[in-house]
């Protein structure tokens, strides 16, 4: 593919192009003094994705999925147990914010729509009735 035809493409398509933020809320377990103190914090990612139709955004499953695990600290010592597979290993974000490039820098809300681990893509949709995105 030559410079120019990566340029037309890129003129094309360059609104498209999204930038995500995904928010998890995490159960983090201290142990002081031989007692068990429950935590919990938030997580986030960044990743991106691309309008496909409409609010309709596309990408891939394992920026908007977090494999669950089992976070011990004992002793200032980390214990990460990661838990056996299963459909419900894999936790939604509590938030998925998203910034459209080219767009003065509006954020949106966006809601987890569907998703298939095994092809790791997933379907975004922004829903303007959200309070959010008025």
């Amino acid at each position: 593919m030559h410079s120019n035809e990566k340029t037309k493409i890129y003129e094309k398509y360059k609104n498209a192009v999204v930038s995500l933020t995904c928010f998890w809320r995490i159960k983090y377990i201290r142990i002081s003094e031989g007692n068990e103190i429950e935590d919990i914090f938030t997580i986030s990612n960044n990743s991106s994705g691309f309008f496909i139709n409409g609010n309709y955004i596309v990408t891939c499953a394992h920026n908007v999925l977090f494999r669950q695990q089992k976070i011990i600290e004992d002793n200032f010592k980390l214990i990460i147990e990661r838990l056996p597979i299963s459909p419900d290993i894999f936790a939604k974000p509590q938030r998925i914010l998203v910034e459209i490039y080219n767009n003065k820098g509006y954020v949106y809300e966006a809601e987890l729509i569907g998703y298939d681990g095994a092809g790791d893509i997933a379907i975004l949709k922004i829903n303007h009735k959200n309070d959010w995105n008025k």
